[in-house]
């Protein structure tokens, strides 16, 4: 929360319960917090990595009081971090100078393992491959999308896409297994990317020895997935703040659909569907409207498990856990306030 410090939200696994509260607050140890991100593996259980605009990193055991900061020769803002979804103990840091590093990660410690050079722009997505404990997509404020590679000391990155400004959101699909069906090797990986643009671009990632083939969707993002913004809304009237989209992916029983949840600057949240076929992607019918509740821009929307739920927080301070299931209920739970 970018007027208080880091907030924990406490959410039941059935989806009925949401509580927050301030754990860390700015001045306690460390500068202005810029981006917190979990990591998952066993030995760093319960372990954040919080980055700092002064370029500080600080690894933070979050059933201790404080975070531990830890040695960083660079000064540049840290404006993105990701945790490695293949390997707990490794993240994944964006700086304004456009560098990508990783880092190995303990308890209270954290070592540089490696870094590359991206962009000549601040890195301000990244989103860890679901396949590769090294591998991630990173994207920069100009819009550039790139594909980085530190497996097997290649240290390679390669730019395969880009939108028409900045990207506000980067999501890998989880690869959900329908129930029933085989755990294939082989089956499609998929990106999102959404920006401010306002345009969603789905992409489709193969890979034929050490080299990447991508392909991005069929669909006319900018036509079938554009969503209207209003002239004005609530008490901002930057034509900056409006356009914002966030996305992320919904999990999905059928192998052959694709889920998504989008949020613009008017607050508004939609569910796409598309089928998957031959020529490429076609979206299914028109995408459903959840009722009304951000009045600002949603800045951020993190689906939760594999039935449904998902998280979405305003720049209206406030929060709300939905169910995709039931798209036209109101809020499961909502939080007034992050600070």
């Amino acid at each position: 929360a970018a007027h208080t410090g880091v907030v924990v939200l406490r959410i039941a696994k059935e989806g009925g319960f949401l509580q927050g509260r301030v754990v860390l607050k700015h001045g306690r140890g460390f500068s202005r917090a810029a981006v917190v991100a979990y990591l998952r593996g066993p030995s760093t259980s319960h372990v954040a990595m919080v980055g700092c605009q002064d370029g500080s990193l600080h690894v933070w055991d979050t059933k201790a009081a404080e975070p531990a900061k830890i040695k960083a020769t660079d000064s540049t803002p840290i404006t993105a971090i990701c945790g490695s979804v293949l390997s707990g103990n490794k993240a994944f840091v964006g700086r304004g100078s456009g560098k990508f590093e990783a880092w190995t990660i303990g308890k209270r410690t954290g070592v540089l393992s490696d870094s590359i050079s991206v962009a000549q722009c601040a890195i301000c997505c990244i989103a860890a491959s679901t396949r590769y404990p090294l591998e991630a997509v990173a994207a920069d404020i100009k819009g550039g999308l790139h594909l980085v590679c530190l497996e097997g000391g290649l240290n390679e990155t390669q730019k395969f896409a880009e939108h028409s400004a900045e990207v506000t959101a980067l999501a890998w699909h989880p690869e959900y297994i329908p129930e029933g069906a085989p755990d294939r090797k082989e089956r499609r990986t998929w990106l999102l990317s959404a920006g401010r643009d306002n345009v969603v671009k789905i992409f489709q990632f193969s890979r034929r020895g050490p080299k990447f083939s991508v392909e991005e969707s069929r669909i006319l993002p900018s036509q079938v997935m554009n969503t209207t913004l209003p002239s004005r809304f609530s008490n901002d009237d930057s034509s900056t703040a409006r356009r914002w989209i966030a996305a992320d992916w919904i999990a999905c029983n059928d192998e052959n659909e694709l889920r998504i949840v989008t949020a613009d600057g008017a607050g508004r949240t939609l569910l796409w569907s598309m089928q998957i076929g031959r020529t490429g992607l076609a979206v299914v019918g028109q995408p459903l409207s959840f009722p009304s509740f951000h009045t600002r821009p949603v800045f951020c929307l993190r689906t939760l498990n594999t039935r449904g739920h998902f998280l979405s927080t305003s720049m209206d301070r406030t929060c709300a856990l939905w169910s995709a299931l039931q798209p036209e209920q109101a809020p499961m739970s909502k939080l007034s306030t992050l600070g």
